[in-house]
């Protein structure tokens, strides 16, 4: 069993802070997902399971899978199926420096987040 998880920056907030109804995206993530899942099938990868949920930019999606992946085919899945494609390089970054050797993820993430934290510090 693994799990492939996307990121998808459909920002339903921008829609609904302009006083539009985002349930339009609702609908753009159930095709996703559907498209998704014939993706997968091709692959030949067998779903048990689909979640997703909101999130401030978009959409997090996780797909229960009963096959046995290594990591190398879940990045590389990742990237086919349509992940946030900078989350996709970080990853394969990983993969190539052999992530248990290398902080070069945490290091992008604690760049990331020291950003979020300053602009939220000018803002308020």
């Amino acid at each position: 069993m693994a799990i492939i998880k996307l990121d998808i920056d459909l920002n339903h907030s921008y829609i609904k802070n302009l006083g539009l109804n985002d349930r339009i995206c609702d609908e753009y993530i159930a095709e996703f997902i559907l498209t998704r899942k014939i993706l997968l099938d091709i692959y030949g990868i067998e779903i048990e399971q689909v979640n997703y949920r909101k999130t401030e930019h978009g959409y997090h999606i996780w797909f229960n899978v009963k096959n046995d992946l290594d990591n190398e085919t879940i990045i590389r899945l990742q990237f086919i199926l349509g992940d946030d494609h900078h989350r996709a390089t970080f990853n394969l970054i990983r993969l190539l420096l052999d992530k248990d050797k290398s902080p070069i993820f945490n290091y992008f993430f604690t760049q990331k987040f020291k950003k979020e934290v300053e602009n939220n510090e000018h803002q308020g």
